[in-house]
């Protein structure tokens, strides 16, 4: 995978999403920063035909015949898209089973059972499919989502703005299925088509119906996991079924967790569920946690927890809450993983259907193959061409080396001609593959200029377009020239270096969506700092890291305290109309819980990271992050004053 598509990406604030970025992967990536540019994928060999996505334990398939495909040719063939199995899903039923799951059989029963004397039955279990048996071993790993239809309803709560949307229908679709996103769009659309419903929430009223007419019922957890396996199948973690909690009633609000013995694989799933049952998830463990989610029975957390009187439990527990089958939290109670528990996040279909009736409702609609017919993949093929063919989404296919660079004898030899230049470029890349860095290095090369890897040396940023990475912020805080490839380009063809000015990058849907304008913001921080005067308090996990982040806040031109702000330094800002700004997240928030309390506003990163882009200080509501409990006192007089202080600086800095 070239380096181009490793550029980290920051995302965008929304009105109804920007204070939840700790529920959120922390750096979003576009589609291509996830998956390799068109023509690196190379399709894997067609596999054998199997049964179905899991093997049953009875180890004989269950389909019905009308189910069944035509025999498989060099592509798949057309198959139709009737679901009638002669299987009736059954009532979908809210109430939460009270049953705890280490007293069930985790293993679907296939012992012999005797009725009459003479008369033997053996019990069976129905499989679960990914696409249809007779053509899933011809599917191509990057056309795994063919004849998926998905809807996505719920969106706003965990995607960070527009160009995550955006993001999530290139990767769909470049993956042979299709997607919309909203209620509306589940009403407009034929519901025939929908074959998933992306959602957080079982108890949402969509999702029952959806759940009725035998749709597939799972989160965006899910999906990724299936993109990153490239294969459909069921789900196999219970958070790749929506939670049984809504907004209005989530049992652990106002609790904090941390985890204990989960991989890197595992984190992001166990803190997801942390989130869906209200609590508030914490990467490190402190007296103030409520409970540490531990996947093993030692360690030294668990021994801290111990000491400082904090609940340990498992994750069965976790599962529990997480499904309804346990409705209530007591901070008293501690359970140790046991044989016989569920500990391992990564589980079955057959398993997690025996967890409770509502995972074998939600699990019914996997019992039918995904079924598509030729017109659908030869549609689904078209689509993927025009994904792979987007030049907002594959930058690089707006850049093409017309020219051959010169080759390392004609730079030495140009180096006479070229003297004592006044000025030379210092020039640095962003987005580009290792070729194209090559090429374009060798040209400026040939006209004088050096070729450096920090942005902080350069006098020229040369980027293929506007994503929010590292880089553009660095060197927009910097007011570095900030150019497209053409200025490198144009250059060598007319053997001079061109204007900057000139050659500004211009990215009109980037900017537009994060309300900049790259060379006001450019010229504009050369005249003035935007962090001038401004101290920061950043919380341990911030994301971006908190090296990133103190990085570009120095170069912006502010302070970061090294500390906590004591009351009395706060009180001292206040008095001096000093502005102190405190950075956190929803996982660090109880950090400053005694600043909070008096009123003091956290504010998430994007008051950073927009600040830089627009190069203008906003002291707006949409960064602010949500306290644990609302202030004690009334906020006339301290909270009042606070925001005089910023509104007074932020005039000095926007000046």
């Amino acid at each position: 995978m070239s380096n181009r598509f490793m550029t980290q990406v920051y995302p965008a604030p929304n009105s109804a999403a920007a204070n939840q970025q700790s529920n959120l992967q922390p750096q979003q990536y576009s589609p291509a920063a996830r998956y390799s540019t068109p023509g690196a994928v190379q399709s894997q060999a067609p596999a054998a035909p199997i049964n179905s996505c899991y093997q049953t334990p009875s180890g004989h398939d269950m389909r019905s015949p009308q189910l069944m495909s035509p025999t498989q040719a060099s592509v798949p063939g057309a198959v139709s898209q009737d679901t009638s199995s002669g299987l009736t899903p059954p009532i979908v039923n809210n109430t939460a089973l009270q049953r705890n799951i280490s007293n069930m059989d985790m293993q679907p029963n296939g012992s012999p059972a005797v009725n009459p004397p003479h008369i033997r039955m053996v019990q069976q279990t129905t499989p679960f499919y990914g696409h249809d048996p007779n053509v899933a071993g011809s599917v191509q790993s990057d056309m795994c989502l063919v004849g998926c239809f998905f809807v996505v309803i719920e969106h706003e709560k965990v995607l960070v703005d527009r160009l995550d949307v955006q993001e999530i229908g290139a990767v769909v679709r470049l993956h042979g299925g299709e997607i919309e996103f909203g209620v509306r769009a589940y009403n407009n659309v034929n519901s025939d088509r929908v074959t998933h419903v992306i959602c957080e929430s079982m108890r949402h009223p969509l999702v029952q119906q959806a759940l009725k007419r035998g749709k597939r019922c799972v989160t965006l957890h899910w999906l990724n996991d299936v993109l990153t396996k490239k294969h459909l199948e069921a789900p196999w973690r219970v958070f790749h079924l929506p939670t049984f909690w809504t907004d209005n009633h989530r049992p652990a609000a106002g609790k904090i967790m941390a985890i204990n013995g989960f991989n890197e694989n595992e984190r992001c799933g166990v803190r997801m569920m942390i989130t869906a049952i209200g609590a508030r998830y914490t990467p490190h463990l402190t007296s103030h946690n409520h409970y540490l989610v531990t996947k093993i029975s030692e360690g030294e957390k668990v021994e801290r927890c111990h000491e400082m009187g904090i609940s340990v439990v498992t994750y069965q527990w976790l599962v529990e809450i997480y499904l309804g089958i346990k409705n209530t939290l007591n901070e008293s109670e501690n359970c140790s993983p046991v044989p016989g528990m569920v500990s391992e996040t990564n589980a079955t279909p057959y398993n997690i259907e025996h967890y409770s009736e509502a995972c074998k409702q939600f699990l019914f609609p996997w019992k039918i193959p995904i079924l598509f017919t030729n017109e659908q993949w030869q549609r689904a093929l078209e689509v993927k061409r025009n994904v792979e063919n987007d030049k907002n989404i594959f930058p690089n296919k707006r850049f093409r080396i017309t020219t051959p660079p010169p080759t390392d004898e004609e730079i030495e030899a140009r180096r006479p001609e070229l003297g004592t230049l006044k000025e030379v470029p210092v020039v640095c890349f962003s987005g580009f593959t290792p070729e194209e860095k090559d090429a374009l290095g060798r040209k400026v090369r040939f006209l004088g200029g050096v070729i450096t890897e920090k942005v902080q040396e350069c006098t020229h940023l040369v980027v293929l377009n506007l994503w929010r990475t590292l880089k553009l912020l660095e060197a927009i805080a910097l007011g570095k020239n900030v150019v497209g490839p053409n200025w490198v380009t144009d250059g060598y063809r007319c053997r001079v270096i061109p204007d900057s000015l000139d050659y500004f990058a211009r990215d009109d849907e980037n900017e537009k969506a994060f309300g900049y304008n790259l060379k006001y913001s450019v010229l504009k921080a050369r005249y003035r700092k935007v962090f001038q005067d401004v101290t920061f308090y950043l919380t341990p996990s911030v994301e971006p890291s908190y090296e990133e982040l103190l990085a570009l806040i120095e170069l912006a031109g502010g302070t970061v305290l090294r500390e906590r702000p004591q009351p009395q330094y706060v009180i001292h800002c206040i008095e001096t109309e000093s502005l102190l700004l405190l950075i956190g997240n929803d996982s660090d928030v109880h950090l400053l819980q005694y600043l909070t309390d008096c009123g003091m506003s956290v504010h998430n990163v994007e008051i950073i990271l927009t600040g830089i882009l627009r190069q203008k200080l906003e002291n707006s509501p949409l960064y602010r992050v949500a306290p644990i409990r609302p202030p004690l006192q009334s906020e006339a007089a301290l909270l009042q004053t606070t925001k005089n202080t910023q509104q007074n600086a932020s005039q000095r800095v926007t000046a």
